[in-house]
C-alpha cells in the first residue's frame, strides 16, 4: 500500500503543538478526503469497503477527518483514491503540488498554526475553492503534455 499521508506523520512530529489533540495532525488529510468524497473520486475499493462512512460524508453528516480516523486508520493511501485523480493526488500532496502550503497558507493563517485548523465543514469549503483550481490547472496541464 502506497501511503500519501499519514496523521501520525504530523501527531508525532517535532512540530506538532503540545496543546492540539493528535486527531489534528489528520484535519488537513481529511479535508483533502472529503473533497474527493465530494467529487465522487474515492476508488471503488474504498467505496465498497466502507460504503456507509463514504455516503455519510457525502451528505455532509460526517467529517472527511472523522473518516480518515474511522476506516482508514489515519492514513490516506494510493489505494483508496480513484484511478483518475491518483496522479493529481500524488503530485499535490507529496510533491511539488504544494497541498500543505495552499492548506497553510488558506486555513493556516487564522489560527495558531495549521494543526489547530479547525474540522468542519466551513474550512472544507474555503480549502476546497483552493483544490478545485489547482486539479482544474492540473488537468490542463496534463493535457498539454499529450
Amino acid at each position: 500500500m502506497s501511503t500519501i499521508d499519514d496523521a501520525k506523520w504530523h501527531s508525532e512530529s517535532e512540530v506538532f503543538p503540545d496543546d492540539a489533540p493528535p486527531e489534528n495532525g489528520g484535519t488537513h488529510i481529511g479535508i483533502f478526503l472529503a473533497w474527493l468524497v465530494q467529487h465522487e473520486l474515492v476508488s471503488e475499493g474504498l467505496k465498497a469497503k466502507h460504503g456507509e462512512a463514504v455516503a455519510a460524508v457525502k451528505a455532509r453528516e460526517k467529517t472527511g477527518r472523522e473518516l480518515l480516523f474511522s476506516c482508514l486508520d489515519g492514513a490516506l493511501s494510493m489505494e483508496d483514491v480513484s484511478d483518475e485523480v491518483q496522479p493529481f493526488a500524488k503530485e499535490y500532496l507529496t510533491g511539488d503540488g504544494d497541498y500543505f502550503e495552499d492548506f497553510d497558507k488558506v486555513l493556516g493563517e487564522e489560527h495558531v498554526s495549521l494543526y489547530n485548523v479547525e474540522d468542519n465543514w466551513s474550512c472544507y469549503e474555503v480549502m476546497s475553492r483552493t483544490i478545485d483550481r489547482r486539479y482544474a490547472a492540473f488537468k490542463d496541464a496534463s493535457l498539454k503534455t499529450w
